[in-house]
């Protein structure tokens, strides 16, 4: 088979479409009228696939954020992270958001996407096992493919099969670390996160919780489903979008072990790519 044949059979099964019908993924926007309405070939449209979830991406407080940034610092960093990246409102983006959940520590990536294959690629070796949730979003596989990891996964949303597959991986011998997200974004449904960390406790295993999707919308301050289920101050890693209900683009992962820091070396998602032009900061307008 020719390396681009698999190529051409996805161009023969998009042919199928009906003439005249929305091709996925070419779409064009040509303007955005408000949060969740946009115009298409000249035509004023409602969008409902829409992760605007509080409506922030023109809420002029935060445009006049990104604008400020933008003069001070220009529009790109042009390096990453662990070269010329650092700026100062990335360092106190981190310090917000540590305060913001309660944690001693935050590390800020340039996408949602990069942060877990930063977390998880950063943590993980070939000694150590992962545990993933059926139903996981596809940063949370990719990240467990460019791991030595020996790869679990467990039923979708089933602290009971969890228990099952940690039971039966060798007493001791290896680092777990157990990945879920909080709000899954396909089905639409919570993770049972209070039985999820008693399963973890009971067999030493590290828990990481994404809350992409529930970052913002749910808890009493907006901190995902482990502040709504009481349970965040026992959970090892959060990792969280800004592409959602924050209305930017960039990821972040909060904890209280100091170790996280090591990911300014340990990850190479995070190493060898350009940090975030503007993170979205109360700070943003420092000089």
């Amino acid at each position: 088979m020719d390396l681009l044949d698999k190529l051409k059979a996805v161009e023969q099964r998009r042919a199928m479409f009906a003439s005249g019908a929305a091709n996925p993924g070419a779409t064009v926007i040509e303007r955005v009228l408000g949060p969740c309405e946009i115009v298409i070939e000249g035509r004023p449209t409602l969008m409902f696939g829409s992760n605007n979830y509080l409506g922030l991406t023109l809420e002029p407080t935060v445009v006049a954020a990104a604008r400020d940034a933008i003069l001070h610092y220009g529009t790109g960093t042009t390096g990453s992270r662990t070269a010329n990246g650092t700026l100062c409102i990335h360092e106190d983006l981190e310090r917000e958001l540590a305060d913001w959940f309660h944690k001693r520590h935050a590390l800020i990536f340039s996408t949602g996407y990069q942060a877990n294959l930063s977390v998880i690629g950063g943590l993980c070796g070939a000694e150590d096992v992962i545990l993933i949730d059926s139903d996981s979003h596809a940063s949370i596989y990719d990240a467990t493919r460019q791991t030595a990891s020996q790869v679990v996964a467990f039923r979708h949303n089933s602290p009971e099969s969890l228990r099952k597959k940690l039971e039966r991986l060798p007493a001791g011998q290896r680092n777990r670390l157990v990945v879920v997200e909080g709000l899954y974004s396909i089905r639409g449904d919570v993770a049972p996160l209070r039985e999820i960390v008693d399963v973890c406790r009971a067999h030493g295993a590290y828990l990481v919780v994404d809350e992409a999707h529930s970052l913002g919308t749910f808890g009493p301050t907006g901190l995902g489903c482990a502040e709504a289920q009481g349970v965040l101050d026992q959970v090892d890693f959060v990792v969280g979008t800004f592409s959602k209900s924050l209305a930017g683009v960039g990821g972040v992962c909060v904890s209280d072990h100091a170790e996280l820091r090591s990911l300014h070396f340990l990850a190479r998602a995070y190493v060898f790519t350009a940090s975030a032009r503007r993170p979205t900061s109360r700070a943003s307008g420092r000089r």
